[in-house]
């Protein structure tokens, strides 16, 4: 029981550096704030900034 437990930590680790980078973005209480506004809207069309 003991190694799974280890294991289950080492894995936990390795997926918290992979999302090191995103938290640090969202890391922000408005940025956090925005994001929920934007992905509970329901509107994923995204910016027309591109011209697409």
């Amino acid at each position: 029981m003991m190694d799974n437990r280890k294991e289950q930590m080492e894995n936990l680790e390795k997926e918290f550096k992979f999302c090191q980078k995103i938290l640090n973005a969202i890391g922000d209480e408005t940025r956090q704030h925005l994001l929920i506004i934007m992905m509970t809207s329901g509107e994923c069309s995204g910016s027309d900034s591109a011209g697409y």
